[in-house]
């Protein structure tokens, strides 16, 4: 009997803790692609009708095998989705990945390996040309901005059933992000006394 898959999901909620992750694994392996596992769980609001996927955790694949133009997920994938779940009752939303040097557009291949409503983030990594403040674009769908060295492309993505259209591009929210580069983000780190 196979899994029914979960319900389609219109926005995406990633937190403060899942965000660093996600930035830290895209700038640890740059040049390289990065992967991992998005946590968290799935909310239905009335009010507005929207289905959102809540991302409170992303765990980067450590014995990933890596190059510039993909990554290869190990078998031992499973095993840490299952350990993951008993340990933090959050439920596997999908995948991360960057893209170095690149777009946030998914390939074929990266539709190809996805599952039908799993969420997937691409992050797109450059060296840093001219500082942009971090900024949500709702037309394109791209959270975008600077931090330390690197240039951030964020997209999120989720397979349909459809033929015609396989691949959806969703929105994605992350208030943590926006704020960095603001008055109120303090990123000087003062020496001990």
């Amino acid at each position: 009997m196979s899994k029914r898959p979960a319900p389609p999901v219109s926005e995406v909620w990633l937190g403060e803790i899942p965000f660093i992750t996600i930035i830290a694994s895209s700038v640890e392996t740059y040049k390289k692609e990065c992967c991992g596992l998005l946590l968290g769980y799935r909310s239905w609001s009335h009010w507005d009708k929207t289905r959102r996927a809540i991302i409170e955790h992303a765990y980067q694949f450590q014995m990933s095998k890596r190059s510039r133009y993909s990554v290869t997920v190990p078998r031992q994938e499973s095993r840490c989705k299952d350990m993951i779940y008993k340990l933090s009752m959050f439920e596997p939303l999908g995948y991360f990945h960057s893209h170095p040097e690149s777009s946030p557009l998914p390939t074929k291949e990266d539709i190809e390996s996805m599952n039908v409503n799993d969420v997937e983030i691409i992050v797109a990594i450059k060296r840093k040309g001219r500082h942009v403040p971090w900024r949500y674009d709702l037309q394109k769908k791209i959270l975008s901005g600077v931090l330390g060295e690197f240039r951030f492309e964020i997209c999120a993505y989720t397979r349909t059933r459809s033929s015609d259209r396989p691949i959806k591009k969703i929105d994605l929210l992350c208030p943590f992000a926006l704020g960095i580069g603001s008055k109120y983000f303090d990123t000087q780190v003062s020496p001990p006394e």
